[in-house]
């Protein structure tokens, strides 16, 4: 399943668990490869009416990946490279999605947004003491 999923969009350089912590958010990612950052997810999923399981991405899970991409600009650009694509590899089912961070960013507010401008608001908030990003 990895070879048809996965494996096609690993890039010449693959980066596993890249840290992209800073000096306000500690963070770090599964695998960033040529502009892609992937979240891996291995968990069985929940069982639809039919008991069929699949992983259905949370809300939470598509906000980290957005935050993950945020944080990757910067210092861990500089080292892994320009983050342009978000997205889940679900080991379990072999499934990989994948969107245009700043079109998920769009879908997501409704609204164009510079990922810059929003990384320093996430920043901002993330000093107060009771931040929580995924709230």
């Amino acid at each position: 399943m990895a070879a048809v999923e996965l494996y096609p969009r690993l890039g010449q350089t693959v980066h596993l668990h890249p840290s992209l912590s800073n000096d306000t958010l500690m963070a770090e990612a599964d695998i960033i490869t040529d502009g892609l950052l992937l979240d891996l997810k291995s968990s069985r999923g929940k069982a639809n009416s039919a008991g069929l399981f699949a992983l259905l991405p949370t809300a939470r899970d598509i906000y980290q990946i957005v935050l993950y991409g945020l944080l990757s600009r910067g210092g861990p650009e500089e080292r892994y490279g320009r983050v342009t694509d978000v997205g889940i590899y679900a080991a379990r089912y072999g499934r990989l999605v994948a969107w245009p961070l700043e079109q998920l960013m769009l879908v997501l507010a409704g609204e164009t947004l510079d990922p810059d401008a929003e990384l320093q608001h996430i920043l901002a908030l993330a000093h107060q003491a009771d931040y929580d990003p995924f709230t």
